[in-house]
């Protein structure tokens, strides 16, 4: 089961690199063989920045960060994509308060990584 990542609505980047993984075999004079890696061997990750939160945003973004443990998934359609993703948590971190208040309350970044998987989902 995936849930939504927490407070789309605050995300102000998502950047997802891409990596084919591929079995190559070189045999000299220009010559080689690519295979896939699996059904699956597009390997993907993903930064997410949050920009202007407050603490109490923040705290919200971590409890469901420490909630997954880095096992359970957040589902999420990247500014590039159509189709919905499943993405594990690699790391964390929370930035210092930024310049800016919203409510006489201090803004904070938060930055995460995420893995794209690949699991079936019902």
């Amino acid at each position: 089961m995936a849930v939504a990542m927490p407070l789309q609505n605050k995300i102000q980047s998502a950047l997802v690199q891409s990596q084919p993984d591929v079995v190559r075999i070189n045999f000299g004079g220009g010559y080689s063989q690519r295979s896939a890696r699996g059904f699956n061997n597009i390997n993907e990750t993903m930064s997410v920045t949050w920009i202007g939160v407050t603490r109490a945003e923040m705290r919200t973004i971590q409890t469901a960060f420490d909630a997954s443990k880095g096992v359970s998934l957040f589902s999420y359609i990247a500014d590039n994509s159509t189709a919905t993703k499943y993405w594990s948590l690699l790391d964390v971190s929370t930035g210092e308060p930024r310049e800016g208040f919203e409510g006489g309350e201090r803004l904070w970044t938060v930055s995460a990584s995420f893995q794209r998987e690949y699991d079936i989902i019902v």
